[in-house]
């Protein structure tokens, strides 16, 4: 028999079963679909984009909206994430990317390294674990080769965070992406219709930088609506998150340069975390 954490026997007890129940009830089994389409269709108007998450009062920061909780499914050990306090469906994520060397100096010595991060758990004593970061990779997902940008790290890192909550996580009903960069908050939720009915163009008419990865982004945002979930971006501030943005920075610094596009989020459950 599984063990309740302490917090969990007293007043939080009728809580935690409804969470149990609900997340039992989640339970489905994970597609297989590829990671992109073999032809992309741009997004028509009726397309459902990700929506931005509305907190209840401007004040609301993420510890205070989301908390660390356990939750258990079947025999496996627990598991720990950032859920709402008002809604045991709804999980967050926090994501970031960053970009060293982005102005070269005049010899050249020094091309531009990116970095991107996903926080999907609280810290714990125990565990070290908690987040992914990774440099770039030089290629995209369909081969391409792409500069290394601090916009398409930022990109990346969503990318990775909704595949790995899908595919290891699927027992959520919404998925909350916390990222402090507006180009990929806007992008999302407004301009990338736009683009796809402007054939992926401006309005000067010229093509839309980082096409390959917000298509990618639309794969994974349709991946989640096909299974009536939904996909939320909420801007926070940067001081919110310190943590994702120094992972993103060192593993642009530190990490090891990766030229494929490297999938993190296939199916690796179950996931045995503290």
């Amino acid at each position: 028999m599984q063990r309740i954490p302490r917090y969990l026997r007293t007043k939080r007890i009728a809580d935690y079963d409804l969470f149990r129940a609900h997340i039992e009830s989640r339970a489905t089994t994970r597609s297989t679909q590829p990671f992109l389409p073999a032809t992309f269709s741009p997004p028509s108007p009726q397309t459902l984009l990700p929506t931005n998450f509305t907190p209840p009062n401007p004040q609301a920061t993420p510890t205070t909206l989301f908390e660390p909780r356990h939750f258990f499914l079947r025999d496996l050990p627990p598991i720990r994430r950032f859920v709402n306090r008002t809604d045991p469906s709804q999980c967050l994520v926090f994501t970031d990317g960053a970009c060293i060397h982005h102005h070269r100096d005049k010899n050249n010595t020094k091309p531009p390294k990116a970095g991107w991060s996903f926080i999907f758990k609280p810290p714990h004593s125990t565990t070290k674990n908690g987040y992914f970061s990774a440099r770039l990779e030089t290629r995209g997902p369909e081969g391409e080769t792409y500069p290394q940008t601090s916009n398409r790290a930022e990109l990346r890192a969503v990318i990775a965070a909704l595949r790995f909550i899908y595919y290891n996580d699927n027992v959520f009903d919404s998925v909350v992406v916390a990222t402090d960069s507006k180009y990929v908050v806007h992008g999302a939720t407004d301009w990338i219709q736009r683009w796809g009915s402007n054939g992926w163009r401006s309005v000067n008419g010229t093509p839309i930088k980082n096409q390959d990865l917000w298509q990618a982004l639309l794969k994974e945002v349709g991946r989640w609506d096909a299974d009536g979930k939904g996909v939320c971006f909420w801007w926070i501030r940067r001081e919110w998150n310190v943590k994702a943005d120094c992972l993103a920075k060192r593993a642009a610094r530190e990490g090891a340069e990766v030229r494929e596009w490297v999938d993190v989020g296939m199916p690796i459950w179950p996931i045995v975390e503290g």
